[in-house]
């Protein structure tokens, strides 16, 4: 394990949020790459301090786009997701999360974990944080 940490360490570098946005305070990176991986931080609805509104899929769609921003502006897409995380505030709110989830990754669904939580940051029902993989591609001769 001692090797891994060691060799992400290595290979990472800083990303920045997609679109100019804000990337928060110093300690917050939108996502951190290390060799072919791209870790991407939680993600909610949220827009700077602007409090949440809106129901489990609204807050859904809005997590997933701005995932989906912060990917393609690394050069990956939802294709390349290997693993995502989910911390959903209220259990019954799972199956409309769901339902938006499975239209985002139609493809060849990524290994994932939901989780429930107590709290959640400013009225957040939902926060997503994903990894993506991708190969790298040789150069064309």
């Amino acid at each position: 394990m001692k090797n891994i940490v060691l060799l992400l360490a290595a290979f990472s570098s800083i990303i920045s949020l997609a679109h100019g946005q804000d990337d928060g305070p110093k300690y917050y990176r939108a996502a951190v790459q290390a060799g072919p991986f791209l870790f991407v931080s939680g993600q909610n609805a949220q827009k700077g301090d602007e409090v949440l509104t809106g129901d489990i899929a609204q807050q859904t769609t809005a997590s997933l786009d701005s995932l989906e921003a912060t990917l393609k502006a690394n050069g990956y897409t939802l294709a390349n997701v290997v693993n995502v995380t989910v911390a959903i505030a209220k259990e019954q709110d799972f199956p409309k999360f769901n339902e938006v989830y499975q239209k985002y990754f139609s493809h060849r669904p990524a290994r994932s974990t939901a989780l429930g939580v107590l709290h959640q940051d400013k009225g957040a029902l939902v926060e997503i944080t994903l990894v993506a993989y991708k190969e790298a591609t040789a150069p064309a001769k």
